[in-house]
């Protein structure tokens, strides 16, 4: 059986498009642990897999772009959790994709869904703090943009 790991405005992060990627990523780990648990076809769960890898990097890659171009002071250790998130992860997917399946939904919960989850209400709510407290505007951005409301 799997829980299901849901996007919630609480760990909004203030900019539509990263919490657009934030659901996005939930959504896909949920069709993974859907994968596991209904037995499904390696192939599916492969190429579920393999979109989380690259849907992971480009969506980590575009918030540490975001976290620069606002100045956010602790972008650097940012950056190495988002480092080691991605080392687990390569384990993650090599034990995925070589069939040990028996505790996989247990661990697709507890590392990445549990993992995003607090690292969105811990670590990423740090840089919207910091953004919305300070005011910060890259030029062409809207003044509004903190305040936009969410899904």
């Amino acid at each position: 059986m799997y829980k299901e790991i849901r996007w919630s405005p609480d760990i909004s992060v203030g900019d539509v498009t990263i919490d657009d990627q934030h659901r996005q990523l939930l959504d896909q780990i949920n069709k993974l642990q859907v994968a596991i648990v209904s037995d499904i076809a390696n192939e599916v769960v492969t190429d579920i897999v393999g979109y989380l890898q690259n849907y992971i990097l480009e969506h980590l890659n575009y918030e540490e772009r975001y976290m620069e171009q606002h100045s956010y002071p602790d972008l650097e250790n940012h950056k190495k959790i988002h480092h080691g998130f991605i080392e687990k992860y390569k384990d993650l997917q090599n034990k995925i994709l070589t069939g040990k399946k028996e505790t996989l939904v247990k661990e697709v919960q507890d590392f990445l869904g549990q993992w995003w989850i607090q690292h969105i209400k811990k670590e990423d709510k740090k840089y919207y703090e910091f953004i919305r407290d300070n005011n910060i505007h890259p030029e062409g951005e809207s003044r509004d943009f903190h305040n936009k409301p969410q899904k």
